[in-house]
């Protein structure tokens, strides 16, 4: 309803709200954007059922504080984007205050827009679930039990309404929330042969009052991996989700990292733990001690994506054995620690490197040396 403002405490926001909405010397009703006439007539019933009966794309979940010593509303509204959208749409998000009985026969008057009357342009997207806050103070001489918030999104272009929402601001409440739970909250893969892989799972669960909305999930080491589709980002609560994660070791190191889950509720991280272990090449030198340290030709050479990688070391100490690309940085780190003597292998797999030169160097306390790598895929 839009209404002239002939109420002696309009508020300096009035004008703008009456120049947006076109009005002049009479109310009128407008009906999904379309002016249903003035005054009251019987098609205003049809229109307003016809449009109530448009499905909506948005769910809004309405909630938010009543602070009567200062007299601040703070307001919470949570939008899950159900249906189509338009990526081009000028979509605004509105909140009204408004208070019923101060014009006698139109009971109620829109007495401020926040934070003004053109509202705050959002961008929605179908699928992905939102919040957008607000928080302002009633004025003095407004009657704080006849006072409402209205709350809508609208496509500023066409005047439609996507969704609204109403509370009285005494009765406000904060609103409800997702919640998310996940077990176990550590994984621990133990020892890995550099090469080789172990699954292990940890499970989603929502157990809050919302649907629960997974934003995104990672990890922070290439040895570490996970299954999870973004296509699984959305659980009603109740519902769960296994996530297997594998740990593959490209290196003989031990590492502690952790699975990052980014959610609506909150951040989750999971402990990752395993140890990447190396294989002597053959088994009837294990008893034997190489006499000089020693970087092999790499088998096979060009490769595509695997290749072995063979090396000698006469006596314990640190070594690394590190993969460079051609302008020298670090693409993978093999070997990084200390290292008992004798003759090793190592699979190194390139799966993640685009075809090219790289090189490969083995060093320690008094050793280097280089071997070139030829990658074709």
């Amino acid at each position: 309803m839009k209404y002239h403002h002939n109420d002696a405490m309009a508020t300096p926001d009035t004008e703008a709200r009456d120049t947006w909405y076109g009005v002049n010397a009479y109310p009128t009703l407008m009906v999904g954007g379309v002016d249903a006439g003035w005054p009251y007539n019987p098609n205003w019933l049809n229109q307003i059922l016809a449009r109530y009966n448009v499905p909506s794309p948005l769910e809004f979940t309405l909630g938010g504080v009543w602070d009567p010593v200062t007299s601040t509303v703070t307001l919470e509204l949570d939008v899950y984007v159900e249906g189509s959208v338009s990526s081009t749409a000028d979509y605004r998000f509105f909140v009204a205050i408004a208070e019923q009985g101060v014009l006698g026969s139109h009971n109620n008057c829109v007495r401020d827009m926040v934070p003004d009357a053109y509202g705050t342009p959002i961008a929605l997207e179908q699928g992905s679930s939102y919040t957008f806050d607000s928080e302002f103070s009633l004025n003095p001489g407004w009657v704080p039990e006849e006072c409402y918030v209205a709350v809508f999104i609208q496509d500023y272009g066409s005047r439609d309404v996507l969704q609204s929402a109403k509370e009285w601001v005494t009765e406000l409440e904060p609103p409800e929330n997702p919640a998310v739970n996940v077990t176990p909250m550590s994984l621990n893969f133990g020892e890995v042969e550099v090469g080789q892989e172990t699954d292990l799972t940890t499970t989603i669960y929502s157990v809050g009052e919302l649907p629960l909305e997974i934003f995104d999930v990672y990890t922070n080491n290439i040895s570490f991996t996970h299954n999870w589709d973004p296509e699984d980002s959305l659980f009603v609560p109740g519902d769960s989700l296994e996530i297997t994660v594998t740990f593959s070791p490209i290196a003989v190191i031990e590492l502690h990292r952790m699975l990052i889950i980014e959610t609506n509720a909150e951040l989750v991280e999971v402990g990752l733990h395993g140890t990447g272990v190396s294989t002597v090449v053959d088994p009837e030198m294990s008893g034997a001690i190489p006499e000089s340290f020693a970087l092999h030709e790499a088998y096979p050479n060009p490769f595509n994506p695997e290749t072995n990688l063979s090396f000698d070391i006469p006596e314990p100490g640190n070594v690394s054995l590190i993969v460079f690309d051609i302008r020298g940085r670090e693409v993978a780190r093999i070997v990084d620690g200390w290292t008992e003597a004798g003759a090793y292998r190592m699979t190194y797999n390139a799966g993640d490197l685009s075809s090219g030169v790289y090189f490969v160097q083995l060093a320690a306390d008094r050793f280097q040396q280089t071997r070139k790598l030829l990658l074709i895929k």
